[in-house]
């Protein structure tokens, strides 16, 4: 009997946690030869018109020794779920989380005013200026060891893109922006802009993919129930740390330093993501926040306002 009405509710219109259906036709094999953004695309790259920038400047300071732990104020409450994407995610603790665990297509060099490879190594924008082609490393990985590729960047807009995550001004602003992507080949993805704007490009270039392997089985709906309080794989250097974490009031978030993370040898990442553990506690009174400070519970103290 407790089986059927588990059942019943996990199905039912109310809490609309129904996979979604599969209406789409089965992908052929995306291309992955030199040409489509393989391995040996560097080679020919810049004739074909791409863009990449070989001289990134890390942010770190390269005798950083790496090792010790973290703890930061996280809020002042345990927040009402870890999605960055749908309701309830308009929390700080939420960028910093996903921050930490995902990366996005390109970063930029706010000092420099530079694009620089993340997750695509090159670039290109069409002369009206409305298209852009991102290549994916061939080498980028989840933290399941899976290839990221650029149906996940697919699958991450048009999450983004629905409005059953009930975040409409998230869902707005990328469907007023940009159309939803295409898989090109296994590596390069194109994104087509709606009309001119200053921001198109940086919208496209500061979307984080999503496994693809995940997202096609699930609507905006579903992704905010099943992923209220658990992360999909994602492609950074931080992995949630589910046993030593606690939920709840006196709860706390652990996140642990991914020692397989696919980029940790590249230069971009020189002198950072030193730490072994990142710990985030909540202490929702503002003098005991204080207290806890002084006392050495915690590392940074987020003063926020003048006084």
């Amino acid at each position: 009997i407790v089986m059927i009405l588990s059942l019943e509710l996990l199905y039912s219109e109310k809490y609309s946690f129904k996979p979604k259906p599969n209406t789409e036709k089965p992908n052929v094999m995306l291309k992955d030869s030199k040409q489509d953004g393989g391995i040996g695309f560097e080679e020919i790259a810049e004739e074909m018109g791409w863009t990449t920038n070989n001289f990134p400047i890390p942010g770190g300071d390269p005798n950083a020794i790496k090792g010790g732990n973290l703890t930061m104020l996280g809020g002042r409450e345990y927040p009402n779920t870890f999605r960055d994407i749908g309701k309830d995610s308009r929390w700080q603790i939420n960028t910093l989380m996903k921050d930490l665990q995902n990366e996005s297509l390109l970063g930029f060099d706010y000092e420099r005013l530079e694009w620089e490879p993340v997750i695509a190594t090159h670039w290109k924008i069409s002369e009206d200026s409305l298209t852009y082609w991102f290549r994916i490393d061939p080498r980028a990985r989840w933290t399941d060891k899976r290839e990221i590729i650029s149906e996940d960047v697919v699958a991450a807009f048009k999450l983004l893109i629905d409005p059953g995550h009930e975040d409409p001004n998230v869902s707005t602003y990328y469907n007023d922006l940009l159309e939803i992507p295409v898989a090109e080949t296994k590596y390069i993805v194109r994104i087509t802009a709606k009309k001119k704007d200053w921001r198109t490009f940086r919208a496209a270039a500061f979307l984080y993919p999503m496994p693809s392997y995940y997202l096609n089985k699930i609507d905006g709906a579903g992704f905010i129930e099943k992923y209220n309080f658990s992360f999909l794989p994602g492609s950074g250097a931080y992995i949630y740390d589910k046993n030593n974490s606690k939920k709840g009031n006196e709860g706390y978030i652990v996140l642990r330093r991914n020692d397989t993370y696919w980029a940790k040898d590249y230069k971009r990442n020189t002198g950072i993501n030193n730490f072994e553990t990142i710990k985030f506690i909540f202490i929702e009174d503002e003098n005991q926040q204080v207290i806890s400070f002084m006392n050495g519970d915690y590392d940074i103290y987020p003063w926020s306002r003048a006084q």
